[in-house]
């Protein structure tokens, strides 16, 4: 018995060690950092919520946002927001634009943000 623990042990080291080795970058680029926006959602305003924000996307699409980003969500009303980003730096650079963004638009976003009234139920940013 102890020597089938011993081997389970050297098998899960051998496969750990192997796709560590796999999740690499290619030789010479770093790892592309993501400043990622985390909402959770309350999960009777999921609709208002998603409508909302395809008001947003639109909004930023149309006055040609410097920084496009991805979203996804998962089952469990979390809504995740990825910009792609070159150091931790450029978050500084983002939330300031933002900012510039949303003090150039004025009514349209104090618009958009009455639509999202009521549905986020916490956020946070983080890098990863």
């Amino acid at each position: 018995m102890k020597a089938l623990i011993v081997f389970d042990f050297f098998i899960l080291a051998a496969f750990s060690c192997s796709s560590a080795l796999l999740a690499q970058p290619p030789e010479g680029k770093n790892a592309q950092l993501f400043l990622f926006w985390e909402v959770v959602v309350h999960p009777d305003k999921v609709a208002q919520f998603e409508e909302a924000a395809k008001k947003q996307v639109e909004l930023y699409q149309k006055h040609a946002f410097a920084y496009p980003w991805s979203t996804s969500s998962t089952d469990d009303h979390h809504y995740y927001y990825g910009i792609p980003i070159d150091n931790y730096a450029m978050m500084d650079t983002i939330f300031e634009a933002f900012a510039e963004y949303n003090e150039k638009l004025g009514e349209e976003v104090k618009a958009l943000e009455a639509a999202f009234e009521g549905t986020v139920q916490s956020e946070r940013a983080q890098v990863w």
